[in-house]
């Protein structure tokens, strides 16, 4: 299962990230430790490289609240300068519907060697809509998602996917174009290790 990213790249296309989450962090050894990034970035940028991430990596105050490493003030502060959200914005927004990990894990490696706990891709609405056709004839149901215009990634697909086991998919951040380089028309999808199967199965 090592290599499982690739065999959902050469079907579907794009490309695949493995999303590792670890209660105690490995050696770093040859992987690339980044700092001051955001979750959605960080996951563009283990396409080319191996990346592992901690607490002090990410740079968004969203992503730490998502996955276990700070409260909710300042999830909004990457927006402020865009769109204007008042300061009070954090005080006045229902945080209980958002997909989080209760007790953070220490570390989160991403195309890192190993098995992984899910699959994350940015992929393009025409390949979006082959997964959910192929969820659908193969599951017999329709996929089921929240889109979510807040913390979109990191809490919406990646921790979504994790504790549903189920897949989610994401229209991404309002700053997707500016963060992955131009990738404004594309959607994320995050696959769990238990739905591999499902998309990988010869119709």
């Amino acid at each position: 299962m090592d290599r499982i990213h690739w065999k959902f790249a050469e079907k579907f296309r794009s490309q695949w990230v493995k999303v590792k989450f670890y209660r105690e962090c490995p050696d770093f050894g040859k992987n690339t430790r980044l700092k001051n990034v955001r979750f959605c970035e960080a996951v563009n940028r283990a396409v080319r490289r191996p990346v592992l991430l901690d607490q002090q990596s990410i740079s968004c105050p969203g992503a730490r609240y998502a996955f276990g490493w700070g409260g909710p003030k300042g999830i909004f502060e990457p927006c402020q300068g865009c769109f204007g959200i008042p300061p009070s914005a954090d005080r006045n927004f229902d945080f209980s519907n958002l997909p989080r990990f209760n007790e953070g894990f220490e570390c989160i490696g991403l195309n890192i060697e190993g098995d992984p706990d899910m699959l994350l891709s940015y992929v393009s609405t025409e390949t979006a809509k082959v997964l959910a056709r192929q969820y659908h004839c193969y599951e017999g149901k329709a996929l089921r998602t929240v889109l979510s215009g807040v913390m979109p990634i990191c809490s919406g697909v990646a921790v979504k996917a994790f504790l549903d086991e189920e897949p989610a998919v994401s229209f991404g951040c309002i700053n997707a174009p500016k963060v992955l380089g131009g990738g404004g028309n594309l959607v994320a999808v995050g696959i769990p290790q238990k739905k591999f199967g499902v998309f990988l199965n010869k119709f």
